[in-house]
Formats: structure tokens, C-alpha cells, sequence
């Protein structure tokens, strides 16, 4: 999908979250330790630019990604474009040979659910709160999203992962390997 459209629930209990979207009959997704690896020219011009190249398993996939914040304000939009792979180490030693810099490895548990267009990813750090993001098509779509469980827009946030970790007293520029 070209352009994700979201925003993110701080602290929340995800117990009490999955119990409302469940109940809304929203389908479970995933379930898994994401594990996450980073990378950048060695220059580090795709972080300056907002964008992150990353490769990520997701319980049985692995997920290529690129993406790039193209605007934050109420809502965190960003070119995003992904391919499945076969191999996470294959596309690492990839990556490398056309001279990108491995900057980082971290983990992540997620559960994740759909309901009709709207994403909900329940992410849990090491060290932090869970936070939910949600995600859909569009800002209205992510607004209904976020109602439909019984929040508001003004208890979410545009934060990036990043933002977030290091709201949480985590320095990620210091702390490259960042695992359960």
C-alpha cells in the first residue's frame, strides 16, 4: 500500500483492547515476536530523509520494507511499500553487498486484528507500555477506528516507533540492539 494513514494509543491494557475488538467480530491477524532489522547508507542520509529500509519477520514471513514520513500532524502518513521475501538472511547479506549499514536490531511482541479497512497492530517493547497503533485508508477511516473501541483522537498520538521508545527513556541511537 503506498500510503499508511495512522496514529498510536499510548499505554494502553491490551487485554481490554482485544476483548472490544474481538467483540466487535474483527479477524486476528498475527500474533508473534517481530523480530527487526535496520538499515541505512553509511552516510545515514535515509534517516535524515524520514525513511527507514527495514527487513522484518513476522512469525512465519518476512517482510521487506521501505518507508518514508511524508507528513505528521494529528495523523502519521508515510509512503510505504513492502514485498514478502523468502529469506531474512539472504536479503541481510543483499543489503549489505550494495553497501547499506545494518543500524539496528530490535524486537517486539505484536498481536494484530482487522476490522473491514481498519488495522489495529498491539505492540509491547521490552521496558515500555503497550501501545496500539491503528491504521486505515484514510484519516476518517482511522477516526472511526479509533472510536469504535472506545477511544478518542485526542488520546492518540502521530509518534513514530522511535518517538515512542525514546518518550520511554530508550536511546535508540545508543542502544542498537534492543531485544527481549
Amino acid at each position: 500500500m503506498p500510503d499508511e494513514i495512522e496514529v498510536k494509543i499510548l499505554e494502553i491494557n491490551p487485554r481490554h483492547v482485544i476483548s472490544c475488538l474481538e467483540s466487535l467480530g474483527a479477524q486476528k491477524i498475527l500474533e508473534a515476536r517481530l523480530k527487526i532489522r535496520e538499515y541505512d547508507y553509511p552516510n545515514g542520509s535515509l534517516g535524515k530523509d524520514k525513511s527507514i529500509l527495514r527487513i522484518r519477520s513476522e512469525g512465519d514471513k518476512v517482510v521487506l520494507c521501505y518507508k518514508q514520513r511524508i507528513i505528521k500532524s494529528d495523523f502519521k502518513v508515510s509512503d510505504e511499500h513492502q514485498v514478502i521475501v523468502s529469506d531474512l538472511e539472504e536479503a541481510c547479506v543483499i543489503f549489505e553487498k550494495l553497501g547499506f549499514k545494518r543500524i539496528g536490531d530490535k524486537e517486539k511482541d505484536r498481536v494484530s486484528y482487522l476490522l473491514r479497512d481498519i488495522h489495529y497492530d498491539i505492540d509491547k517493547w521490552p521496558r515500555i507500555p503497550a501501545y496500539m497503533e491503528v491504521e486505515a485508508p484514510s484519516k476518517a477511516l482511522v477516526q472511526q477506528g479509533v472510536e469504535l473501541i472506545g477511544f478518542s483522537m485526542a488520546q492518540t498520538t502521530s509518534m513514530t516507533g522511535t518517538e515512542v521508545l525514546k518518550k520511554y527513556g530508550i536511546d535508540v541511537d545508543k542502544e542498537k540492539v534492543f531485544k527481549f
